[in-house]
């Protein structure tokens, strides 16, 4: 791992800040996604019937497609990029650039609501629940979650995304924003995500301890394995202990 990680692990510290990636760390995040696009399906199938067809995976990979060659940056953007396929799907439909506009922010107000139904991981609102009486937590996401619509505002009091800051983790941004937010230096900070670049990687090249949350019994793909691994949420609280001495 790299040096930070390894003078940051054996640094007598308190922490102060634990942040969480969302997407496939407090939930799967493929089963979501595939219901809030069914959900959309049968609402465009009820409220734009002549549009609906047009709404096959072949249809929707090519507006994509030609969405990114033209504005490549927009993969970051998830929000964004998602409103924008929508409303080129009314277009080829016939519909008014107008019509199209606002049809798609009411097609995607439907699939935000049912892409925030998440199925947390067994015990990750308890954990949750646990730490935010003890320290100050945040999120730190690539994807477009809302901390409001998915409950986490109850323990998590600051969220940061890749479309809000205009870079994705493993860019050092949205650590830095964080730390500024609690205002705590890299060795007072815990990351945990799932993501061996993006989350672990990233996290401990500005000197973050790391704990790698592997709900799904992958394999690290480098040579030195992380320090700290999680495959259940009741394992967490232990590890964060093991690590905040004080």
């Amino acid at each position: 791992m790299s040096e930070h990680k390894i003078q940051g692990q054996h640094k007598s510290k308190k922490i102060k800040l634990i942040t969480f990636d969302l997407d496939n760390t407090l939930w799967d995040v493929d089963p979501v996604i595939k219901n809030a696009e069914i959900t959309l399906h049968k609402w465009l199938k009820e409220n734009h019937p002549e549009a609906a067809i047009l709404f096959s995976d072949a249809t929707i990979n090519k507006i994509r497609k030609d969405i990114l060659l033209k504005e490549p940056l927009i993969i970051y953007r998830l929000t964004d990029f998602r409103k924008k396929t929508i409303k080129h799907a009314f277009m080829a439909a016939d519909y008014t650039e107008k019509n199209a506009s606002a049809a798609s922010e009411d097609a995607f107000a439907i699939f935000y609501e049912a892409r925030n139904n998440v199925n947390f991981f067994p015990d990750v609102i308890n954990t949750l629940g646990t730490l935010s009486k003890l320290y100050q937590l945040g999120s730190l996401s690539n994807g477009n979650a809302c901390i409001n619509k998915t409950g986490l505002d109850t323990y998590i009091s600051f969220h940061f995304s890749a479309e809000h800051l205009g870079q994705p983790k493993p860019h050092p941004a949205m650590f830095e924003a964080a730390m500024k937010e609690a205002q705590a230096l890299p060795h007072e900070c815990i990351h945990i995500g799932d993501h061996p670049e993006q989350d672990i990687l990233a996290a401990e090249d500005l000197g973050l301890s790391t704990i790698w949350a592997n709900m799904f019994d992958m394999q690290w793909p480098y040579e030195d394995k992380p320090a700290f691994e999680i495959t259940r949420f009741d394992q967490l609280i232990k590890i964060i202990k093991s690590i905040d001495i004080a």
